[in-house]
């Protein structure tokens, strides 16, 4: 196991995409918040924003920090892909 969670990694290694953050990255675009700036002013660190556009898994606090300064709900950033 490398990195992550067991769920995680199986799931990685059947070519699945739990979440996908593809909201989140349409928000900042539309906000024209640049991902240097958002990462900063939500008090991310580089390794979550690199998780983050791998759509790989982030913990709740993250969750909280990014929708508290975008002003949205979890729903607004991410989505549950099902690829069955």
């Amino acid at each position: 196991m490398r990195g992550g969670n067991r769920d995680g990694y199986r799931a990685e290694q059947l070519g699945l995409k739990m979440m996908s953050y593809n909201k989140l990255w349409k928000c900042l675009i539309d906000r024209k918040i640049s991902k240097t700036e958002f990462r900063l002013a939500a008090g991310l660190g580089t390794t979550t924003l690199a998780k983050l556009g791998k759509n790989e898994a982030v913990n709740a606090e993250t969750i909280e920090k990014i929708c508290k300064y975008l002003r949205v709900q979890p729903g607004d950033i991410m989505e549950w892909n099902d690829d069955e």
